[in-house]
């Protein structure tokens, strides 16, 4: 999923939060650049709920993550062109970011490149696209998870103050 200045990135966190519910929660961070028409790095992160599943078989234990409207806690806002002004609209941001994971998920696993007979390369993202400041859109992205997964208060109060999207 990560080509061309789209970029994805999730990074679970560690410590376990309270939901607004009283519940203990596990989360990854789940982000995307999402440029804009100007080719502007646009980036929106989510927390996602996650949770270890172990089968009662001896086999490894598999993580799960749950995406639902109802479920993701967005930690950034994307900005919006409406002719002149600039604006932020939470269902267009959710629209950017679901959209195209849900269509991925919905997709077969494909088989990577490096383990298609008759090629050798693997295969690459694009990461040329720059932001302003010369990252990647992929550097400036691990940037803004580094910068959340840093600041337990900041997503604890995140999640608290989410009420349910859909």
């Amino acid at each position: 999923m990560s080509r061309g200045p789209e970029q994805w990135a999730g990074l679970p966190l560690a410590p376990s939060f309270a939901t607004s519910e009283g519940e203990i929660q596990k989360y990854i961070l789940l982000g995307y650049s999402n440029p804009d028409p100007t080719s502007l790095p646009n980036a929106l992160i989510y927390l996602v709920p996650i949770e270890r599943y172990h089968a009662s078989d001896s086999s490894r234990p598999t993580l799960l993550c749950s995406i639902g409207l109802d479920l993701l806690v967005p930690l950034s806002k994307s900005l919006y062109w409406s002719g002149d002004l600039l604006h932020y609209d939470q269902l267009e941001d959710l629209a950017r970011f679901c959209g195209p994971l849900m269509k991925q998920l919905s997709q077969p696993v494909p088989v990577p490149l490096s383990c298609r007979p008759g090629t050798s390369q693997k295969s690459k993202p694009d990461t040329g696209g720059q932001t302003m400041d010369g990252m990647t859109y992929r550097d400036a992205l691990y940037a803004l998870l580094a910068k959340w997964s840093g600041s337990r208060q900041q997503v604890q109060n995140a999640i608290w103050r989410t009420t349910p999207i859909a």
